[in-house]
């Protein structure tokens, strides 16, 4: 995919708006829920980022534009495509570490 969107298939840049507008919908309801001050996108977002980061960002302003006077940044996660993997990761070690006699 990130080849054919480097080569602009017409194809591709279109089903990226596609997925940007539905991302940024998912997130408009988010948003309205928990009031971040900061949207952080990983897993596989992260490296489609350059081309859904604009279809995200104008669906969310369309659609919290009149109800906020900002929309949140958006970034890209520094842990990537790892952003999962790493977080569940964390979460086994703190409870090891929580209680460390629940492993025997």
């Amino acid at each position: 995919m990130i080849a054919r969107l480097k080569a602009r298939d017409d194809a591709a840049l279109r089903a990226c708006d596609q997925a940007g507008w539905a991302l940024g919908v998912a997130l408009s309801s988010a948003i309205n829920l928990i009031d971040p001050e900061t949207i952080v996108l990983g897993g596989v977002f992260a490296p489609l980022f350059p081309w859904i980061g604009g279809a995200v960002a104008e669906t969310l302003q369309a659609r919290l534009g009149q109800m906020r006077l900002t929309v949140p940044p958006i970034m890209v996660s520094r842990l990537g495509s790892e952003a999962a993997t790493l977080g569940a990761a964390g979460q086994v070690i703190e409870e090891i570490i929580a209680d460390p006699a629940a492993l025997l």
